[in-house]
């Protein structure tokens, strides 16, 4: 037989008070006599009273905002997390919920900082970070020591009191399935491995750090004797200086066996590197994401690999997990790791839903 609910009627009675104090206790709305709150409350929990949150939401009508900081939807990877976010609307509109978007151009440090600033100064009942400068986000989350609302990250995992969630992908996992795939395809003694970011410098951002840790430790414990080099480009969108790089990337490493690109850029290098215009290539290439130039890169041969690391669902599952949390008072996890997914040219076709970009 199912139990009977408890209602705020049987409480009152209980603790002879009228249902107005009852409500106002357990929603905690108005203030009422310390003494009788806390019997009110201890009557409720040996009744095994429990709030209906839906309906204490509707009831509420309160309309509340999420602050997302994000970069700009024309980058082509970010404009796939946007998508992602676009796809909750629905969902949020049913909640009471407003989105409002911080927009910043992934390049410029000063106008990330602007919009952090700005996403805070908005009032939001949560604050969603992609944190792609980790010095500065740090910093930032330090100062907010009286906050008002929670806050939440995807893409980039960082290690901070301040944040409540993260829902991405395991960088450091991801590492170790690219140094898994060198192995695989490479033979030969020592073989020289290019890891290449383009963007700003691998010291300031998390997720490009913990592939690299994660390749080398794939390297120490296979035994696998890559010789490694690190090599960043920080003005990959100036046309003359990445030629210059590649230029001085070919005198420097004549012979590679395989390169890692560190994150969705790999077109840019692609189109002046020589390493890539014999017919015959023999370098094992390994990208990151289904943005619509990686996948003709992958069709076209350029690239063997691409580890997807789901941006639509990164973005869609975190406003998801902040309408559980605001709206339903559930528990949710500190960490969602996403799987990531092993791309190549022959099964590229069944990645290209939203279900696993």
């Amino acid at each position: 037989m199912a139990k009977k609910k408890v209602t705020i009627k049987e409480i009152a009675k209980l603790a002879g008070v009228s249902r107005g104090t009852v409500d106002r206790v357990l929603n905690d709305r108005g203030k009422v006599e310390e003494e009788r709150k806390n019997n009110i409350l201890k009557i409720a929990k040996k009744l095994g009273y429990k709030k209906n949150i839906i309906a204490s939401n509707l009831a509420l009508n309160k309309i509340r905002k999420i602050s997302v900081v994000i970069p700009f939807k024309d980058n082509k990877y970010w404009g796939i997390v946007h998508q992602g976010l676009n796809s909750t609307s629905s969902m949020l509109k049913q909640h009471n919920m407003n989105l409002e978007l911080f927009e910043f151009n992934v390049i410029e440090k000063e106008n990330y900082l602007n919009q952090l600033i700005a996403a805070v100064n908005s009032e939001p009942d949560a604050l969603l970070i992609s944190p792609v400068y980790l010095q500065e986000t740090l910093k930032f989350l330090d100062t907010l020591k009286h906050k008002k609302f929670e806050i939440f990250t995807f893409n980039s995992e960082l290690n901070h009191d301040s944040i409540l969630s993260f829902i991405g992908q395991n960088s450091f996992q991801a590492g170790m399935i690219a140094g898994k795939l060198f192995a695989k395809n490479i033979t030969g003694k020592a073989p020289k491995i290019l890891v290449i970011t383009l963007g700003h410098h691998p010291e300031n951002a998390v997720h490009i750090q913990n592939k690299i840790k994660g390749l080398d430790n794939y390297n120490t414990k296979a035994k696998a004797n890559f010789d490694i080099s690190f090599i960043n480009i920080s003005e990959f969108y100036k046309t003359e200086i990445l030629k210059a790089k590649c230029k001085e990337i070919e005198k420097l490493f004549p012979k590679v066996d395989g390169i890692l690109f560190t994150n969705s850029r790999a077109k840019p290098l692609l189109q002046f590197a020589s390493y890539f215009s014999a017919k015959e290539r023999t370098i094992v290439n390994i990208g990151f994401d289904l943005t619509d130039d990686n996948i003709k890169l992958l069709c076209d041969n350029k690239v063997d690999y691409l580890l997807n690391e789901r941006p639509f669902q990164q973005g869609r599952l975190s406003l998801l997990n902040i309408i559980d949390h605001l709206y339903y008072n559930k528990e949710i996890p500190q960490k969602k790791y996403l799987p990531i997914d092993i791309v190549i040219k022959e099964n590229h076709e069944l990645y290209l839903s939203t279900d696993f970009k």
